[in-house]
C-alpha cells in the first residue's frame, strides 16, 4: 500500500477585490518559506479580508474564502494526508498615505487682531492666492488650514494650523508631507489692497 502524501505546502496566495468589496485590484501573497506577507493599498479595512490559496495538502485551517480579521498576523496550518502539519504565518500590512494636498487656507478674523473681516485663500494647482484689506499688517498672520498630510511645514518649522504666525511680505513656501514621506509645496503670496474698499 502507497503511504499517505507528506506534502504540505501553500503554493499561491491572493485577496482578490472580487472577494473584498473595498479593493479596486487583486493583491497577491508573498510566500518566503512559511511566511506569506501582502500590502494592501491605503485605507484598507483589514479586520475582515477574505483570501483564496492554493495548496498541496489535503487541508487547511481556517479555510480558504472565508473572513479573516489580520490586525495581527493569522497562522494557517496545513494539514498533509498523512496527518502531519505545517503553519503558515499570514501578514497583512497597509500601505502608507501619499494624500499631500492643502484643501483651504484662510486668515481668520478671530485669529488675527487686525482683520475686521475672514480672508479666504484662492487655491490653483500649488499655489494659494490672498488679498488683504488695504493698511493690513502681513508680517505676523495667523493662517487657519486644512490638509490630507501627515504634517506642514515653513523650512523646518512645524506648522500649526490657527497657532503659528509667519511673515507673508514676500511669497511663503508651505510643504505638506504625506504620511508616506512624499512631499508637495504650495506657494503661500499675499497682496494688500491697494485702497480701502468703499
Amino acid at each position: 500500500t502507497e503511504a499517505s502524501s507528506t506534502a504540505k505546502a501553500i503554493t499561491a496566495w491572493s485577496c482578490l477585490w472580487l472577494d473584498n468589496p473595498g479593493l479596486m485590484a487583486d493583491v497577491s501573497g508573498t510566500i518566503s518559506g512559511t511566511n506569506i506577507a501582502l500590502t494592501m493599498p491605503s485605507g484598507t479595512d483589514v479586520s475582515g479580508l477574505v483570501m483564496e490559496f492554493s495548496t498541496t495538502g489535503a487541508s487547511v485551517s481556517p479555510l480558504s474564502g472565508v473572513a479573516q480579521d489580520f490586525s495581527n498576523p493569522v497562522v494557517y496550518t496545513v494539514t498533509a494526508a498523512d496527518g502531519s502539519t505545517q503553519d503558515y504565518l499570514v501578514s497583512v500590512a497597509v500601505s502608507l498615505a501619499a494624500a499631500k494636498d492643502i484643501t483651504s487656507f484662510a486668515f481668520l478674523s478671530a485669529k488675527n487682531s487686525g482683520l475686521a473681516r475672514d480672508v479666504v485663500g484662492t487655491i490653483t494647482a500649488n499655489g494659494i492666492s490672498l488679498t488683504m484689506p488695504f493698511g493690513t499688517d502681513v508680517s505676523a498672520l495667523i493662517p487657519t488650514f486644512m490638509n490630507t498630510g501627515a504634517h506642514v511645514t515653513v523650512g523646518t518649522t512645524w506648522q500649526v494650523s490657527g497657532q503659528t504666525a509667519n511673515n507673508f511680505t514676500s511669497p511663503l513656501t508651505y510643504t505638506v508631507t504625506a504620511a508616506d514621506g512624499s512631499a508637495q509645496d504650495y506657494t503661500i503670496t499675499v497682496t494688500t489692497a491697494l485702497r480701502a474698499a468703499q
